[in-house]
């Protein structure tokens, strides 16, 4: 009539390492999550800079008169080759640098994380299936 209440049940031997690779996983997990949502951040605000930066180098590109000399060196192509030297001068001269080097920058910047969304993606998706 003396029997326990509760029956004692001894646990599995790899109970412990099991639960301690739960919760490595879920925190690795949690990590790439955050990564996730940091990068694309970085993403949302390089592609509105990216975006600017382009509207930037349309204007510079209108205000510096380039179409202008390359018509005219295909207009008048005799006077062109007479004054190539000043005619390419001319173009290096009014090319909007700071406007390229922005645009081209932005467009870097965009590329390398987007190229970090998909890795981490990738990863995230790989955490998950373990």
């Amino acid at each position: 009539m003396n029997q326990p209440i509760f029956k004692i049940i001894n646990p599995n031997a790899n109970l412990y390492d099991r639960i301690i690779y739960a919760i490595q996983k879920e925190k690795e997990t949690q990590k790439i999550k955050k990564l996730m949502i940091l990068f694309i951040t970085m993403f949302c605000f390089s592609c509105s800079f990216t975006v600017a930066s382009i509207v930037l180098f349309v204007k510079s590109f209108k205000n510096s008169g380039i179409s202008d000399i390359v018509s005219t060196a295909f207009y008048d192509l005799s006077a062109f080759i007479f004054l190539w030297k000043y005619f390419v001068l001319a173009f290096i001269e009014n090319l909007p640098i700071f406007s390229i080097i922005l645009f081209v920058s932005c467009l870097a910047f965009t590329i390398f994380s987007l190229r970090l969304i998909l890795y981490k993606k990738y990863l995230l998706i790989k955490t998950i299936l373990k």
